[in-house]
């Protein structure tokens, strides 16, 4: 079994950022940056943290405190892969609403469609 490094740990960490549109720093020009997630040392163990607040007040989102690097990485890759099977379940639901949409023909098909993807925020 290998081990987990800490380039590992931060490429998931990225990836998590990248995926809900936080930012890829903890803090910038001494400002608290709210929603990053980052990585915590501590305890001899990591942790996955998150911006909470402007002064730089974290939560724990995977609730498991300081843990062994390969226990944080099985569980940061766990929440990731629950994160991108509600956004492809989202997906799918929209599409099925355009589809709904297209074929009941009203009026103003491109309008409603551009009024559904406004309400949606455009996630597809």
């Amino acid at each position: 079994m290998n081990r987990v490094t800490e380039k590992q740990l931060q490429n998931m960490c990225d990836r998590l950022n990248r995926l809900t549109n936080s930012p890829d720093k903890p803090y910038l020009n001494g400002k608290a940056q709210i929603g990053n997630f980052h990585i915590s040392h501590a305890y001899g163990g990591v942790c996955l943290h998150r911006m909470h607040t402007i002064s730089g007040g974290v939560t724990d989102p995977l609730y498991c405190g300081h843990c062994p690097k390969r226990e944080l990485y099985y569980r940061m890759y766990a929440f990731i892969q629950g994160i991108e099977l509600q956004r492809d379940e989202q997906a799918q639901s929209i599409l099925n609403i355009r589809q709904t949409i297209d074929n009941s023909q009203p009026i103003d098909v491109a309008g409603a469609v551009m009024a559904l993807d406004s309400m949606i925020g455009g996630v597809v």
